[in-house]
């Protein structure tokens, strides 16, 4: 993977899915995002990059942006305002908790190699709390 930071968008799978997103910014492609992450018994970092800019822009829908997330030019997210459901949120909730186990995870070894897991998973934190707060 290409441009490695501990931010949700500093990567450039994230990048590439923003792409994915802009020619498809429904709730539906957000939810089919995030649950790739529960199709696979050893967590692709593909999958969780995707799956956590997924997460990001619902976090930026409910007006908790996470601090690399830029405005989508194409994109009215204030549009998805209504799809952002429970079932919604739930899932995304999961699929962190998923992506941040340690269990059958690509990404959770890379960044515990890296030696910055801890700084990773308080980005993952912070993401948590966004998508919870009111």
């Amino acid at each position: 993977m290409g441009t490695w930071g501990t931010n949700n968008f500093e990567n450039d799978t994230a990048a590439d899915w923003i792409i994915g997103f802009e020619e498809n910014p429904t709730a539906v492609f957000l939810l089919e995002t995030i649950q790739h992450v529960f199709n696979e018994d050893y967590l692709d970092t593909d999958i969780s990059c995707e799956a956590l800019a997924a997460i990001e822009v619902i976090a930026a829908v409910k007006k908790h942006p996470a601090v690399d997330f830029s405005e989508l030019p194409t994109v009215d997210i204030d549009l998805l305002t209504p799809y952002i459901d429970q079932p919604l949120l739930n899932a995304a909730q999961k699929a962190i908790e998923r992506i941040t186990s340690e269990a059958d995870n690509e990404i959770y070894e890379l960044w515990k190699d890296s030696n910055n897991l801890g700084e990773w998973l308080a980005v993952q934190e912070s993401l948590s709390q966004r998508l919870t707060a009111q």
